[in-house]
């Protein structure tokens, strides 16, 4: 599974060529807070990435008590995610663990960037928010802080941890203190093609196991398959063309 790091202005200087060399094969890096912070070291650390062959991304480490369109806009005008880039995270992790004001920040991404941003948070975090399936932050990758030995099961409603930070207190080349470290393997932001269809994906009771279904005919599909037992999850992603 590939390894990775997570860096901001508290790693000070960081040494890309050597966080390379160590075999690290992503980075993520705070850019934006709130409002009125953008970290110090966000340029330089996404350079030095881009520089050494380390897939990059950024994110943004959300106050709920602040307009999330705007966090949005703060967050797009400074961290300027690019085409092949990770897709963008919201860093969630401050009370209160309200969900309405974080819905509607990765809402507002999505419209922004064409798809649905990466999700941070930790266990009882994300517990006390009691996410239902149908919630916007449910299609948002997730990204889970855990520091246990052996890897989590995903809370509800995810049904696969994306990336898991397991140790905020990792020593890497390259990093003079300590730093936080992820296992997993992050989406990539290389679709560049236009919107030619939607697919639809529908879950069956067990939460797992799930039909792509042919957009015109749902319906259809599923008077033809009667021992089906659906799970009422109905996901519905645009299809481009290659």
């Amino acid at each position: 599974m590939p390894n990775g790091i997570d860096v901001s202005n508290n790693n000070q200087h960081v040494d890309w060529a050597e966080i390379a060399a160590a075999g690290y094969s992503y980075a993520i890096a705070k850019a934006t807070e709130g409002l009125g912070f953008v970290d110090s070291t966000y340029e330089a650390n996404r350079a030095g990435a881009r520089a050494h062959g380390i897939a990059f991304g950024a994110y943004h480490f959300f106050t709920p008590g602040d307009d999330p369109a705007a966090q949005v806009s703060f967050f797009m005008e400074h961290a300027k995610p690019a085409k092949g880039d990770i897709v963008p995270t919201l860093d969630y992790e401050r009370v209160p663990a309200d969900r309405g004001p974080a819905e509607a920040y990765v809402v507002a991404l999505q419209r922004e960037c064409g798809h649905w941003p990466i999700f941070y948070s930790y266990l009882s975090f994300i517990q006390s928010m009691r996410i239902p399936a149908a919630s916007p932050l449910a299609r948002c990758p997730l990204w889970l802080a855990d520091y246990t030995t052996a890897r989590p099961g995903p809370p509800a409603p995810w049904h696969e941890i994306m990336i898991w930070q397991h140790s905020s207190t990792g020593k890497v080349p390259g990093i003079g203190g300590s730093v936080d470290l992820d296992a997993g393997t992050p989406p990539l932001d290389v679709d560049a093609h236009p919107i030619v269809g939607y697919d639809v994906l529908f879950y069956e009771k067990d939460g797992k196991t799930r039909h792509r279904v042919h957009p015109k005919a749902p319906v259809l599909y599923l008077a033809q398959r009667p021992k089906v037992k659906t799970h009422g999850r109905i996901i519905i992603d645009p299809v481009h063309k290659k």
